[in-house]
């Protein structure tokens, strides 16, 4: 988290680099506040998962996330809040970094029950390698204090349930 859009000073809220990160309790990553305030959050992923493997057997990396939220008691601060990524999937609409805010899940609104129409986010593909630092931020648009920040995997609408979504 940072007040500089540049991250030069920053702090971080959690650290989850040691190993892959397991969904296998809860359907979303929390990462609490503690007492943290700032403007701008950058969720970075530092291994890619894998999106896909391509018919000739060769795998596809990924940064994909369902939703950012960025919570303060009930309002999800994250909301239609200007964001931006270090690269991005051309497949849009499905997948684009405004999915990635815009408070819709497979899992439904935090405070209804509808569907995301959308996929989520997907970062650019690389075929090279998963060990690549790939992030998405979100600008609140002034400094506030957090509560807790969730991150919700992505699970796409027009693909079949497979390994790979998620988060790397």
């Amino acid at each position: 988290i940072s007040d500089d859009p540049d991250f030069v000073t920053s702090s971080i809220i959690a650290d989850e680099s040691q190993a892959d990160y397991q969904l296998k309790q809860n359907p979303f990553y929390h990462a609490s506040g503690n007492g943290h305030s700032g403007r701008h959050i950058r969720i970075t992923a530092t291994r890619l998962g894998i999106a896909a493997t391509s018919p000739d057997a060769q795998r596809r990396y990924a940064l994909v996330l369902g939703e950012a939220m960025v919570l303060e008691g009930n309002p999800n601060r994250a909301i239609s809040s200007q964001t931006t990524a270090s690269s991005q999937t051309k497949a849009s609409p499905s997948w684009h970094i405004d999915n990635a805010i815009d408070s819709q899940t497979y899992l439904g609104l935090p405070q209804g029950n509808e569907s995301s129409p959308q996929n989520g986010f997907h970062s650019h593909i690389f075929t090279d390698s998963p060990d690549q630092n790939e992030w998405v931020e979100v600008d609140l648009g002034s400094e506030i204090p957090l509560g807790e920040i969730r991150l919700i995997p992505a699970r796409p609408i027009d693909y079949p349930e497979s390994s790979g979504f998620g988060f790397p």
